[in-house]
Parts: C-alpha cells; sequence; structure tokens
C-alpha cells in the first residue's frame, strides 16, 4: 500500500477514535470508559492468541505473537506505563476540552516524535519534513490564539496542560516503539509488531485488573 494512502487512512481511524474518545468520556467517568477502551483492544489480540495456539501456523506472521524474555518482559511493562500515562492525561483532557481544540493538538504528536528522533536517535530531517515540522508549529501558535477567543488560555489551562503531557507521553512511546522494534539490539532481541502489541495490551489490562481488585 502505498504509505500516502495508508497515512490518509491512519488519519481518518484516528479521527473517528478521538470523535469516539470526546463522545464516551463526555457523560461517564474517565476510569471506566478508559479500561474498557483497553479491554476491547486487548480482546482482539487475546483472540488472536488463542487462535496461535489452537492453529500454530494459521495466522500470517504479522499477527504471530513470540514469547519473551525476563528482559522484554520488564520493557513491556515500561511501555505499558508509558501508554497508560498518556491515556490518562488524554483522556481527561478530552473531557473537559472542546474537541475544535484537543484533537489538532493531539495531531503536534509527529511533531515532538521527530524532534526526540533528532535529539535522541541521532536522525536528520529532509527539507520537507523540516516545513512540516515549521508549519505544524505555526498552526500551534494558531490554536493557542484561536483558544484563548473561546476563553481557553493555552498558558494557563490545567486541561492543556493534561493534553500536552500526553501528546509528550505519546510521542515517547512511539520513540521508545521504535527502540524496541528497530535499535533493540545489544541487550535483547528485537519486537516483532504483533508481539509487541500483544503483550502491552495484556500487560496493561492486567495492571488496571490488580488495580481495580486493590481498590476493592
Amino acid at each position: 500500500m502505498n504509505w500516502i494512502v495508508a497515512s490518509l487512512l491512519s488519519a481518518l481511524f484516528l479521527g473517528g477514535y478521538e470523535l469516539c474518545t470526546k463522545h464516551a468520556v463526555r457523560d461517564n467517568a474517565v476510569v471506566p470508559v478508559l479500561f474498557l477502551s483497553t479491554l476491547t483492544g486487548a480482546s482482539v489480540w487475546i483472540a488472536l492468541l488463542m487462535v496461535q495456539g489452537a492453529h500454530p501456523g494459521l495466522l500470517p506472521r504479522a499477527f504471530v505473537t513470540d514469547p519473551l524474555s525476563p528482559i522484554q518482559h520488564l520493557q513491556i511493562v515500561l511501555k505499558s506505563g508509558i501508554v497508560a500515562a498518556s491515556w490518562v492525561f488524554t483522556y481527561f483532557a478530552f473531557k473537559h476540552l472542546p474537541l475544535s481544540l484537543g484533537s489538532p493538538i493531539r495531531a503536534t504528536s509527529p511533531l515532538w516524535t521527530l524532534v526526540g528522533a533528532v535529539l535522541i536517535l541521532g536522525e536528520r530531517p529532509t527539507l520537507l519534513q523540516t516545513v512540516g515540522v515549521l508549519t505544524t508549529l505555526g498552526s500551534f501558535v494558531g490554536l493557542s490564539l484561536a483558544g484563548a477567543r473561546e476563553g481557553v488560555h493555552f498558558h494557563r489551562n490545567q486541561w492543556v496542560a493534561f493534553l500536552v503531557a500526553g501528546t509528550l507521553l505519546g510521542a515517547t512511546s512511539s520513540l521508545y516503539d521504535r527502540y524496541l522494534l528497530d535499535a533493540c539490539t545489544l541487550a535483547c532481541r528485537q519486537f516483532k509488531p504483533g508481539s509487541l502489541s500483544t503483550w502491552s495490551s495484556s500487560s496493561f489490562l492486567r495492571n488496571r485488573l490488580v488495580r481495580r481488585w486493590c481498590a476493592q
């Protein structure tokens, strides 16, 4: 599939995801919504894991889950913590901010991922990517001015700070994914995308279940 088509489809699904998130948290508590959202996502990978166990070799390689070493399990726990923090900040922000401001702020996540890739992974953006970064920064400034007219001041609004924190943590998760999928070659084996998704979803769901059980 052409990467432009894939990017457009990804943007379409992300837009639908954020619209559903806003609708779900608008009149409901954030934590149960987050738990059910995680359960729904994890159930897909758990079902694939069950199919793999019952019929080895049936699934395409991209959906096959590999066993993990102890070090890899610890890495998954760290990733789950980063993702959990990002989702908590983001869901609370979406509950209190208009989607017309919240969604564009979340859309700046690739900018911070690119900045991290340059500073941490040593990547060098192309001229076109640099233009994209400057365009994103200009859009962010424009959003802050538009938000001020609606009474949302970016520099002193708690929920904007929550959304920025969630976005930065999301960018951190993306960089960590890149490390686990591509750069992790010395201390551990590289992850396969399917394995990373399965174990991350399962780990986050398990942590949520343990926390709910301990709170009772």
